[in-house]
């Protein structure tokens, strides 16, 4: 099955910024933003953020503003302070053994970043991994050496091909032993708007600091809802009614 699977991610294998390093800094840099942000909103920001902080040092030592500032449109900018951590870390002590000793590094990315930067054979199980595994009815595992290009051939099929939505199985180099019966999706409650969420809140705040400008005109409960967490946060700060970041 991981030579169906290896075959499969040559021929259709996306080229992606970050296939095309082992640096662990980078990796993790794109492991942070990839997490709830979709792909192509994350390659232009990748390379604009490695040329503004190309190592761990140097974006160790950038202010919270600046972190913040480069971050906005990516969403959760706790991640971004959590990575300004995570290379504070390394840029005193150096990678350690167990990547989830670095601050925001949790099971799935200590995975990815130990197979794409350190050639681990670990197996990084994503959101869509697990359902890939679940729908095929067993997990698979690299062999020694395949760590790198086994996570990454699963993590693009779960994302292309075993999708959560109108799977495409016909494409799929498991079609003939797949296990997944088809059962339609269970009804879901109808998502709340973003734009009536605290993170869209949060995120404008974090976007009109970023830029110079005053606070968003937003209903005033919602605006100080959404300012009370960012300041627990760590991510504004605030004095009476001037509010800056980090």
């Amino acid at each position: 099955m991981n030579d169906a699977l290896l075959d499969w991610y040559a021929a259709h294998g996306r080229d992606l910024p970050w296939r095309r390093t082992t640096d662990p800094y980078a990796i993790l840099v794109s492991e942070i933003m990839l997490q709830q942000t979709q792909v192509a909103r994350v390659i232009p920001r990748y390379g604009a953020w490695l040329e503004r902080w190309p190592t761990a040092a140097s974006l160790a030592t950038a202010s919270v503003a600046d972190v913040l500032g480069e971050w906005v449109g990516l969403g959760y900018n706790r991640r971004a302070l959590c990575l300004r951590e995570a290379c504070s870390v390394v840029a005193r002590d150096g990678w350690p053994e167990d990547l989830t000793e670095l601050p925001g590094v949790g099971a799935y990315t200590a995975a990815a970043l130990g197979a794409f930067a350190f050639g681990r054979d670990t197996v990084a199980l994503d959101t869509n991994v697990r359902r890939l595994f679940g729908r095929l009815g067993r997990r698979l595992a690299p062999r020694p050496g395949e760590g790198p290009v086994f996570n990454q051939a699963t993590i693009e099929l779960g994302a292309l091909v075993c999708r959560a939505r109108a799977p495409r199985c016909s494409a799929c180099p498991f079609e003939s032993c797949c296990e997944w019966d088809e059962d339609p999706e269970t009804e879901r409650r109808p998502a709340e708007r973003f734009e009536d969420s605290n993170r869209w809140v949060r995120g404008r705040v974090i976007a009109a600091l970023a830029a110079g400008g005053e606070l968003p005109a937003v209903d005033p409960d919602r605006l100080e809802r959404a300012l009370d967490g960012l300041v627990r946060d760590g991510l504004v700060q605030r004095d009476g009614a001037v509010v800056r970041l980090g």
